[in-house]
């Protein structure tokens, strides 16, 4: 079951499943931004992109200052490679609960999911499953072949 959390709660508690997945960060007054999920959870997930997504999506934060938590509405592609669009998208409502400049010109933003309608809810759920089965498979493949550092 996907978790949706109230503000100032725990977001890492579950696995967070490695993803390249398109999406459209908006924020309260409607501006948007690209954005990339590199990875996600039952709780939440991971956006990185350049500094037009933190100028656009968060257009007063400073990082000495720290960042005051913001709803978003996140528009997420479904598979891997795959354009955003209507047809396999799902739209997701979330908090903000950091922003971590990666280089001079990368960011990463972390969200947890605060409001899922039922039908995305569903399609959000089954990609989360198949990303289980997967992780699940790589580690009893591995567990059956350990690798020679073990040795």
């Amino acid at each position: 079951m996907v978790e949706q959390f109230p503000e100032g709660s725990d977001q890492r508690r579950s696995f967070r499943y490695p993803v390249a997945l398109q999406a459209l960060v908006i924020n309260e007054q409607q501006d948007q931004s690209p954005a990339l999920v590199t990875n996600i959870s039952r709780d939440g997930l991971r956006l990185e992109g350049d500094r037009l997504l933190v100028e656009q999506v968060f257009p007063n934060y400073r990082q000495h200052r720290g960042l005051r938590q913001q709803q978003l509405e996140l528009h997420m592609a479904l598979n891997e490679g795959q354009a955003l669009s209507t047809d396999n998208a799902i739209r997701l409502v979330c908090t903000s609960v950091y922003v971590l400049r990666l280089t001079k010109k990368r960011y990463q933003i972390g969200v947890c999911f605060r409001h899922i309608d039922e039908d995305y809810r569903s399609k959000l759920e089954q990609l989360i499953a198949q990303l289980e089965a997967v992780h699940t498979l790589e580690e009893i493949r591995q567990s059956r072949h350990p690798s020679s550092e073990n040795s």
